[in-house]
């Protein structure tokens, strides 16, 4: 297993982990507060933190490492699309279900990957990714609503999907543009986007609030655990961060199925906290991931072409 594909490995590891916290944080946070604009705003606005980290990480001060207006226009519409429809339908389904919808992600990214990057569509990545798919529906065949209303769970279903959707061009576009580029770069970039989201998105959360659309968050009669905000934030600025890193040194198919791993132990985490165990059925698809999973890190190692672009075009200088 070569250094690179033992790099996407960890990063891997990481998304499974911050997936799971950052979806029991996020729907705890959102319990007795209904402001999923806020919350993600919260969660985007975390990224800004990244940018001294890639300033102090460069190799010398003529290195750049903010992303250029370009990329910002690319990956900015993805990114806020992927993390408010996910905060969004958390806010309306179980977080077992919408973990589930998620599974699909492998199959579009395969997809776009094949098209855009001109990676192989071997047969073994189109047996895993099946396989994950096949998961994925075993846990959702017995996922339960927990008292949610059904209009609630078809909304909350939507907004997952178009999550999904977007995310998965999101992977597929960050390799595309920037290729393999160093880590104080990968930085960089989620940082600058934290930054102008946090810019252009605070008149909307406030409009937001203001028209009742959603909970008054800075009001004294809105219950708002800012511990549980802020933790899921951090969580997610781990996610973003591991993601991009894994996009960055490995495929897009690999991270994509890596990161379902974190589907079935997010079940498993619910199980604990709310006493709905799994059924058999989930247990087999829990098998069916890690077996798809285990079949790319172990048989595809280093097989899959990367994509070789200059970095240099898709960034600019600080001072710029």
């Amino acid at each position: 297993m070569g250094a690179e594909h033992r790099a996407g490995l960890c990063s891997v590891c990481l998304i499974s982990v911050a997936t799971v916290c950052t979806t029991q944080l996020t729907r705890s946070a959102q319990n007795h507060l209904h402001a999923p604009g806020f919350v993600a705003y919260v969660h985007i606005a975390m990224m800004t933190l990244l940018l001294p980290l890639a300033w102090a990480c460069r190799k010398d001060d003529s290195s750049p490492f903010l992303a250029s207006a370009k990329d910002v226009c690319v990956f900015l519409p993805l990114w806020v699309v992927s993390n408010y429809g996910l905060v969004q339908a958390l806010a309306l389904a179980p977080a077992g279900l919408v973990q589930c919808l998620f599974g699909t992600g492998p199959a579009q990214v395969a997809i776009l990957s094949r098209v855009f990057l001109e990676e192989p569509l071997t047969s073994l990545r189109i047996l895993a990714v099946l396989l994950a798919f096949a998961g994925v529906l075993a846990l959702a065949a017995h996922a339960k609503f927990q008292g949610d209303s059904a209009l609630n769970v078809l909304l909350g279903t939507c907004c997952a999907l178009l999550a999904v959707v977007a995310a998965a061009c999101y992977k597929v576009a960050f390799k595309l543009r920037l290729g393999t580029p160093p880590a104080y770069v990968v930085l960089g970039v989620v940082g600058t986007l934290g930054l102008v989201a946090t810019v252009l998105g605070l008149p909307v959360v406030l409009l937001l609030s203001f028209l009742g659309l959603e909970d008054r968050w800075w009001s004294s009669s809105a219950t708002v655990d800012w511990s549980l905000v802020f933790g899921s934030a951090a969580f997610d600025m781990v996610y973003n961060t591991s993601m991009a890193w894994g996009l960055a040194v490995s495929s897009p198919v690999f991270v994509s199925l890596g990161a379902n791993v974190g589907t079935p132990v997010n079940m498993f985490v619910d199980a604990v906290l709310h006493g709905d165990w799994p059924s058999l059925p989930q247990y087999c698809g829990t098998v069916l991931i890690a077996i798809s999973f285990i079949m790319l890190v172990f048989c595809e190692s280093g097989q899959a072409r990367p994509v070789t672009r200059q970095v240099s075009q898709s960034l600019i200088m600080a001072s710029s």
